[in-house]
This record gives C-alpha cells, structure tokens and sequence, in this order.
C-alpha cells in the first residue's frame, strides 16, 4: 500500500506538481510565491499524516474485528460439537430407558401368563 510519505512533495497533487514546475522554471520566484508553496507542501503533508493515522487506525480496528469473529467461531463451533454430544448421550439414555421399561413390560405379561 503506497504511503504519503514518498509523495511529500508537492507532487502529491496536480496542482502542487504544476506549481513547483511552473516556479523552477521561470527561476523568478516571489517570497509569497515561495511561501504559499511552503504552505502547501505542509499542509499535503500534514493530511498524508492524518490519513496514515486514520489508515492505521482502522487496520487495528479491522485487526480486533477479525480476531473477535475468530473467536466466536471458535465458540459456535464448540457449542455446536457439545450439543452433538448432549444430543448422543440423550439419545442413548432414551434407548437404555426404552429398553429397560420393555424388559420390565415383557416381565410383567410374562408373570401374568403364569
């Protein structure tokens, strides 16, 4: 990702590009010029700071998102492994329930036939 910081010159627009060059070459530059150039160069520079703060800010931010979203996978994926588990071991308890209350049916006629 290019960064201000290569283009602190006055090339970081057209305008400041066209004007740097209009001044080298008429070699015939005013102190307003001169310091209306100057200003510009340090304001282009102080708002390429200000976005790289901002561009810095926000990769942190989207940094913390990622590694919160990373996390709440990792619990959904638990919870759903541990509902799979509850899920199987209920389903087992039903069938030893199942089978005992049969066992205990079939008993009971049998004792009856008796």
């Amino acid at each position: 990702m290019p960064s201000c910081a290569a283009s602190r010159t006055a090339s970081i627009t057209p305008q400041g590009a066209d004007s740097e060059r209009a001044l080298a070459q008429t070699g015939a530059a005013t102190g307003a010029e001169l310091a209306a150039l100057d200003s510009f160069k340090k304001a282009a520079a102080a708002e390429c700071a200000r976005l790289e703060s901002m561009a810095g800010a926000a990769r942190r931010k989207i940094a913390l998102q990622i590694e919160a979203l990373a996390a709440k996978l990792r619990d959904a994926r638990l919870l759903e492994n541990l509902e799979r588990r509850k899920l199987a071991a209920w389903k087992l308890e039903f069938a030893k329930e199942l089978d005992q209350q049969a066992e205990e049916e079939h008993q009971a006629r049998w004792r009856k036939q008796r």
